[in-house]
């Protein structure tokens, strides 16, 4: 009860101060709010969550109930709500009854924004933000189909300094595939953990949370393995010299900050749009998987481990240039 009461108090001291605010930002989580934070104006913003994310500043606010937090966004009055968390009003995050807020995604990654995306994730925002040229055409795709007048800006991304710091190499190997994809089947992860080991090479798992939700990996049976694993929210990428995945966003941020070809595992593509109307859009991601990694088969684990012993470097800049 005493939550109950908490959270109602903090909508009604809101509702005192909100028209001193001009923006609001809603994050999921800490990663998200890692990602978006240099966009956050301390003077005239606030920052909303569901749950404590430790974020110590006067203008955050979070929720222990998902009810007052979904009322807390219905009758929002502020002009400007920006968010990374796609599908708008189809999940906790609602659309205000007042019709007078303005809605702004911004991006956390720069995959396509199509087969990575649900059906519906941009649909009911009024302005997206894009951060390469494939995801502006992906948006005029959406809003030629869906009658939509859905605004697109482009600007250069501005998070990775947020999230990753730059050190030196600690490990040989990050291994991190993305869900939804068949990365864990038929034993290939544990006979390459297999190999790893008996070649001394240090790695680090770091399962997606969605693939531990969905089962595809067991955390106990990786525990019972002695297999080294993170699944913290927060993960810098620069203590690595390589990076194993598939379709993961993150073979994209890895090459861009340590410049060198991560190794990429021939899987079934992640589509997370499961509607066929888009069945022959080709993805920013496989257009560019082969242009900047190194794509094996499940059964080619004995190659793996010459290229870690030799990792690839590429410093064609004209590559970073076209998905940052």
């Amino acid at each position: 009860m005493k939550k109950i009461f908490q959270d109602i108090l903090k909508i009604l001291n809101f509702k005192k101060v909100e028209l001193s605010y001009r923006r609001i930002f809603f994050c999921e989580n800490i990663y998200i709010y890692n990602y978006i934070k240099n966009y956050i104006d301390k003077k005239n913003s606030c920052v909303v969550s569901y749950g404590d994310l430790k974020i110590r500043k006067n203008n955050y606010i979070f929720f222990y109930n998902n009810f007052f937090l979904e009322f807390f966004f219905y009758v929002l009055k502020i002009k400007f709500f920006y968010s990374s968390t796609p599908s708008l009003g189809k999940n906790i995050c609602k659309k205000s009854i007042f019709k007078n807020t303005k809605y702004i995604y911004l991006q956390h990654s720069p995959v396509g924004l199509i087969n990575a995306y649900s059906d519906n994730a941009f649909q009911n925002f009024d302005v997206v933000q894009t951060i390469n040229k494939y995801q502006v055409n992906d948006m005029i795709k959406l809003n030629e189909h869906y009658n939509k007048n859905i605004k697109i800006f482009r600007s250069k991304c501005n998070y990775l300094k947020n999230i990753y710091i730059k050190t030196f190499d600690k490990y040989d190997l990050l291994i991190a595939p993305t869900w939804d994809t068949n990365f864990y089947e038929n034993d290939f992860f544990f006979n390459l953990v297999d190999e790893l080991k008996k070649n001394n090479i240090n790695y680090l798992l770091r399962p997606h949370p969605m693939s531990i939700k969905k089962k595809e990996i067991d955390l106990e049976l990786i525990k019972n393995k002695q297999i080294n694993f993170d699944n913290s929210i927060n993960l810098n990428l620069y203590p690595f010299k390589n990076l194993i995945s598939d379709w993961s966003g993150i073979i994209f941020e890895f090459f861009y900050l340590k410049k060198r070809k991560p190794i990429l595992i021939e899987t079934k593509e992640k589509k997370v749009n499961k509607s066929n109307i888009f069945s022959e859009n080709i993805s920013f991601e496989k257009i560019m998987r082969p242009k900047i990694s190194t794509i094996l088969k499940k059964n080619e684990i004995f190659k793996i481990i010459k290229i870690l012993e030799h990792p690839e470097e590429d410093y064609n800049t004209e590559k970073y240039e076209i998905f940052f």
